[in-house]
């Protein structure tokens, strides 16, 4: 818990580099970090280059099992801070997302559950879905909040370069 709480509070203040120092002293302790360790430290490094190779560990740690569902068109991130909510959504686009639209999927039928925040947890301080909302803007991908749940962002890709999808997130 002191770790989480020391990452956490390097993250608020932008030191990045304390928070993976701190989140590194977890790994090298033969731990295996939790959900939220990771969560903290990707919000810290979202903005850092080696946030992409920390969201790909996370992955194989299994730190957020359930993410994809029905098939890749959806993917929830409803449990993740916003620093890994990010990362999840540029990763799905630029390799579920992108694969599915190549094997014939709609550019409509893609959908981000975000939750509506009454599941957040107690150390979380951003709102998940107005951060994704504002890097779907700044990619340039349409989406909207679906009008009979606030919870479920409905992604529309027509307009969109799709295979320019790939350089969202870096391949390892």
């Amino acid at each position: 818990i002191s770790f989480s709480a020391g990452i956490m509070a390097c993250g608020t203040a932008r030191q990045w580099r304390m928070a993976l120092a701190l989140f590194s002293c977890v790994v090298s302790n033969g731990q295996t970090p939790s959900r939220e360790s990771y969560a903290q430290v990707l919000d810290a490094v979202f903005t850092e280059k080696l946030s992409f190779g920390l969201f790909r560990q996370a992955l194989k740690d299994q730190a957020w099992p359930n993410m994809l569902r029905s098939g890749g068109t959806q993917l929830d991130v409803h449990f993740h801070s916003s620093g890994s909510a990010m990362l999840a959504v540029l990763c799905w686009l630029a390799e579920i997302v992108l694969r599915k639209v190549a094997a014939g999927q709609s550019l409509t039928s893609f959908e981000i559950i975000t939750g509506w925040g009454k599941s957040r947890e107690s150390w979380q301080t951003s709102d998940v879905r107005a951060s994704v909302l504002n890097l779907l803007d700044r990619c340039g991908i349409l989406c909207k909040v679906h009008p009979s749940n606030q919870g479920l962002l409905q992604v529309d890709l027509r307009g969109s370069d799709v295979l320019g999808l790939r350089a969202f997130f870096p391949e390892a």
